[in-house]
């Protein structure tokens, strides 16, 4: 064996290399992938290995690395495991996918097939020292996914600015875990800062849905929503709950819950619950990208109503009503279609 050492926050923290079976590996539940992954699936805050592993298996990017691990015949890059317990700190996806493989490749017989079962399963490793301290793992974590690979999504990455930030708050050799945060994660204090407020909110009315990160990221960063939030818990309630229920894409909720807060008379009847938040937009003085906005969606309405419509019976009480607004609708659109057409070529 072979000994070899990486400095984090100022320390020498010294690494043993050696080869491990996958069975005696463990799953590090604090792992930000592992931890946003079950927290999708699953609100279980003790979720078993077994448990882990059937969630993992179904990930996109565990997938994507069966295939290139078939591909380079081996695992190329070492997993970092603590010594003692065998958690995989760095590497989870890595051994979900050995996993896999090797249910994969246990029952195949040639000599090819049990070279590579070996490869998979008996796995290179970095083992860091048991005693490591829990905020060198995630600053190591952090200086390895925010700084070098970059590959976790938002939710992830502001899951570990949260759960860092509170573990530098319990630590008082610490003063700022702001400012230290920042330079671990190479993000501005202002965005640490937001990230964190984010999760925040999202505990804060217990959020489980991860999907839901977007709408929760919405709220802290506009500024009309805050003003509106600001020494009022109710409004934030309010929002909260509208969010919650939104059946639409996080970029449509920004725009008009940005554009209810800026209007004072409309957000009124919002907070106030007259309105829920497609009434109080609707209620918005139209602009002419609003205009064209609903023109769009309604005609592209339109032909999923005309399936229901054309299956209609003559008969039917409600064909004759159908066929009066239609008859409406065509004469409506083609007086406003002429007089700019008329425009347009004068």
């Amino acid at each position: 064996m072979s000994k070899k050492y990486k400095k984090i926050l100022g320390k020498n923290i010294y690494l043993t290399e050696a080869k491990i079976h996958i069975n005696e590996l463990k799953f590090f539940i604090e792992n930000p992938r592992i931890y946003s992954a079950v927290r999708r699936k699953t609100n279980n805050p003790s979720p078993t290995q077994e448990q882990i592993f059937q969630i993992l298996k179904d990930e996109s990017n565990v997938r994507d690395l069966i295939r290139r691990i078939e591909h380079q015949g081996s695992v190329l890059e070492p997993l970092l495991v603590k010594k003692g317990t065998y958690e995989v700190l760095e590497g989870n996806s890595r051994l979900a996918a050995c996993k896999l493989l090797e249910e994969k490749y246990k029952k195949k017989t040639t000599k090819e097939s049990k070279e590579f079962l070996m490869e998979v399963t008996m796995l290179s490793c970095e083992l860091v020292p048991e005693d490591t301290e829990e905020n060198i793992i995630f600053a190591w974590l952090g200086e390895l996914h925010l700084k070098g690979k970059k590959d976790w999504d938002a939710y992830e990455k502001s899951n570990y600015i949260h759960r860092r930030m509170e573990s530098l708050k319990n630590d008082k050799s610490h003063d700022n875990s702001k400012e230290q945060v920042s330079a671990e994660a190479g993000e501005t204090k202002a965005e640490i800062e937001t990230r964190y407020n984010v999760i925040e909110l999202m505990h804060k009315h217990k959020e489980h849905k991860i999907d839901k990160y977007s709408y929760y990221d919405v709220v802290i960063r506009s500024r009309p929503a805050q003003n509106k939030i600001k020494g009022k818990p109710d409004n934030e309630t309010i929002i909260v709950n509208c969010l919650k229920n939104y059946p639409g894409q996080a970029v449509d909720f920004r725009k008009k819950i940005n554009a209810v807060c800026k209007n004072k008379k409309i957000s009124k009847n919002f907070f106030e619950k007259k309105d829920d938040l497609d009434e109080a937009y609707d209620k918005i003085d139209l602009d002419i990208d609003k205009v064209i906005e609903k023109i769009t969606k309604f005609r592209n309405w339109l032909p999923e109503a005309d399936k229901k419509v054309l299956k209609l019976d003559k008969f039917d009480p409600n064909f004759n009503k159908i066929l009066f607004e239609y008859d409406k609708l065509f004469r409506v659109s083609k007086k406003h279609y002429e007089k700019l057409n008329k425009k347009k070529n004068s």
